[in-house]
């Protein structure tokens, strides 16, 4: 990403665009969707490449998508995590068959600089955890029968023997 200068040059527009304050003013609304927008672009001509064939995102999705990563910082700060920065994106994907057909899955990105890898989380929770917020999700282990149970299980099901006979009754 950061070796392409086309969208090095986008982004450090956006982050401009997006986080130039003083104390006369704040950045306005339109600054800010023009922020949105440089990184919706670089996102689109970053991803055009890939293998996986993604096609222009409307307004209204990327709007979706803007507002997605906006409630996810959100969420973040109220957990008492850092504030995200801008290697932190959202896409949008709108599914193509079964019964929930059209409707769109949400996909959180990290582009990691430590290990240069870009790291993918399905919700919120999953990069909560990432940043250790929250709990580590306990992992489903398989019930197996304990070897020592056995012969007592064994024992369990035979049926008792049978009584002797009472010869002192005669």
């Amino acid at each position: 990403l950061t070796q392409c200068p086309r969208i090095k040059k986008m982004a450090a527009a956006a982050v401009v665009v997006a986080e130039t304050t003083t104390e006369s003013r704040q950045v306005t609304e339109a600054e800010r969707e023009e922020a949105r927008q440089i990184v919706a672009n670089a996102v689109n001509l970053f991803t055009r490449g890939s293998k996986k064939e993604k096609r222009e995102l409307t307004a209204e999705e990327q709007q979706a998508c803007f507002v997605k990563l906006d409630r996810l910082k959100e969420v973040i700060q109220s957990k008492g995590g850092p504030p995200l920065g801008s290697d932190w994106w959202v896409e949008c994907e709108q599914r193509k068959g079964g019964s929930s057909q059209g409707s769109y899955d949400y996909y959180y990105f990290h582009a990691d600089a430590d290990t240069g890898k870009t790291l993918r989380f399905r919700s919120t929770t999953e990069v909560a955890r990432h940043l250790g917020l929250e709990a580590e999700r306990k992992k489903k282990v398989a019930k197996k029968a304990a070897r020592s149970d056995l012969p007592s299980a064994v024992a369990a099901a035979e049926p008792p023997p049978p009584a002797e006979p009472d010869v002192s009754a005669g």
